[in-house]
């Protein structure tokens, strides 16, 4: 396949307020400008994704750490977490429970998003948690 047949199957596939925001950039709005963007943005994504990946594993575990040694407890997040937190924990315990699966403390924290991190690190945590 051509370069001009993959970027009008690129168009095609991708919607319009998808590249709308690569077209702005192109002085001209060349679409083939803004399809080459796309995927060297895809690209540059593609080659941060180890980092992000190791960056968020060494978070969850340090803070799977700290909470575990302040709470004397590896599964503290049974019982110290409010709000969305909570209810995530619980999501996935019922989620191992379905599947039949043994709750180790380390798989409920690898089961966790990244987004649940940051929610638990962005609440007023001396409000709800203490001193960590």
């Amino acid at each position: 396949m051509r370069q001009t047949e993959f970027f009008s199957e690129l168009q095609r596939a991708l919607s319009a307020s998808r590249l709308e925001p690569y077209l702005s950039q192109s002085t001209q709005r060349d679409t083939d400008v803004a399809l080459a963007t796309y995927l060297w943005n895809l690209a540059l994504c593609e080659g941060l994704y180890p980092s992000l990946h190791g960056i968020e594993v060494a978070l969850r575990n340090s803070i799977h750490d700290a909470a575990s040694e302040k709470f004397s407890n590896e599964f503290w997040f049974t019982s110290h977490l409010v709000g969305y937190e909570k209810e995530t924990i619980e999501k996935i315990g019922q989620d191992f429970s379905r599947r039949n699966i043994k709750a180790t403390p380390g798989k409920y924290i690898a089961e966790c998003n990244f987004g649940f991190w940051l929610n638990l690190l962005m609440a007023n945590m001396s409000t709800y948690y203490g001193e960590v």
